[in-house]
């Protein structure tokens, strides 16, 4: 079990127009306005702030939960958790003001109006949301805070089959808890700097319009990928394919490039004006001393692992062989990450698979 869990509340000082379950957010700070936004929520007008939980302080959460916060301390009440201390201390100190909790329990027993998930595995979200649902049972009762709406939204990657499950348990318990998936792309840059993509599906348009505002904090592109739940991570799987073989393929063109005798980064600023160009290239480049600030100038720490990377690619390979189809590319480069991370990559950004390249061609070199 994820018995640790890390939230992150986030609300925006913003006032929401009336709704019927969830309200538009209108930019504001002032705590009257913010008394405001929650009065016309219907649901849960009684309380003067949101309450927002954010489980899962990784790469990504402990990046994206502070800027739920950024614009305004004092709009909303943000609760986060996740199983390892350092990373809650990591998210406390770019953002003081949100609120540590030792448990996912600590954070249900607020009734949060929305939770906010990024976690590593299927299994992991899919304990969690267990948990989540059960706690929504046994807080969610009182005379006060039965009509208390929690929007769950996931941003974790994991394959549709995973987040429609957990839809279909909520809706089996009768709950007033709905859950959507909001998978991302962009990486720890674009969760620190607050410009990441979410990628959302979801059946429910007032829940979506909800999420938007909130979203918004942390990104800067929400797109509704279709009316059902798991669209999102159909999206995000088909994403990630691409940026797995197009990380691939600069980085082979990089090694034999270099090895041929041209400087990276003139090779690299051709490729970024060429037929070549892509986000790999040029937001995100593999090779060492050609980018500053990306994983590969700091010996590829940080950033996004070749084993989640790995993660990724299984989950892409075995969403297509459920409907009979064999991905010749896909399948290619998923050897190739798992050959990166038998040889020590694993813990390290999937841009090392630069690394993994260079370090074989060295070895039959020698």
């Amino acid at each position: 079990m994820f018995k640790k869990t890390c939230v992150s509340s986030c609300l925006s000082g913003v006032a929401l127009k009336s709704s019927l379950s969830h309200r538009r957010l209108v930019s504001s700070s002032s705590s009257s306005t913010v008394r405001s936004f929650h009065q016309s929520y219907s649901l849960n007008q009684h309380r003067e702030k949101l309450k927002v939980g954010f489980i899962g302080l990784g790469q990504m959460g402990a990046r994206m939960a502070p800027n739920l916060l950024k614009q305004d301390v004092n709009a909303f009440d943000v609760y986060a958790y996740d199983v390892m201390d350092a990373n809650v201390d990591l998210t406390l100190k770019k953002q003081p003001n949100i609120k540590a909790c030792k448990s996912i329990e600590q954070i249900m027993q607020q009734n949060p109006d929305c939770v906010i998930t990024m976690l590593p595995t299927p299994k992991i979200v899919t304990e969690v949301y267990n948990e989540v649902v059960s706690l929504k049972e046994k807080y969610g009762g009182s005379k006060v805070d039965q009509n208390i709406r929690t929007v769950c939204i996931d941003s974790s990657t994991v394959d549709p089959k995973t987040v429609q499950d957990i839809q279909q348990l909520m809706e089996q318990k009768k709950l007033n808890i709905s859950i959507m998936d909001a998978p991302v792309s962009g990486g720890v840059n674009g969760a620190e700097n607050a410009t990441l993509t979410f990628m959302v599906g979801t059946d429910n348009k007032t829940d979506f319009e909800f999420a938007k505002t909130l979203l918004s904090k942390m990104g800067k592109s929400i797109v509704l990928c279709g009316d059902k739940v798991g669209m999102g991570q159909v999206a995000k799987l088909c994403n990630n394919l691409v940026l797995a073989i197009s990380m691939a393929g600069v980085s082979e063109a990089l090694v034999l490039g270099t090895k041929l005798g041209m400087d990276p980064k003139v090779l690299s600023q051709i490729f970024g004006t060429s037929t070549a160009q892509c986000w790999s290239v040029t937001s995100y480049n593999p090779y060492p001393g050609v980018m500053e600030n990306v994983p590969s100038s700091r010996n590829y720490e940080g950033g996004f692992a070749v084993n989640l990377m790995l993660k990724d690619l299984g989950l892409v390979n075995g969403a297509a062989k459920n409907i009979g189809y064999d991905l010749a590319m896909g399948q290619m480069v998923e050897q190739l990450y798992k050959q990166a991370s038998t040889n020590g990559l694993g813990q390290k950004d999937f841009g090392a698979i630069l690394k993994y390249f260079k370090d074989q061609l060295e070895s039959k070199q020698k």
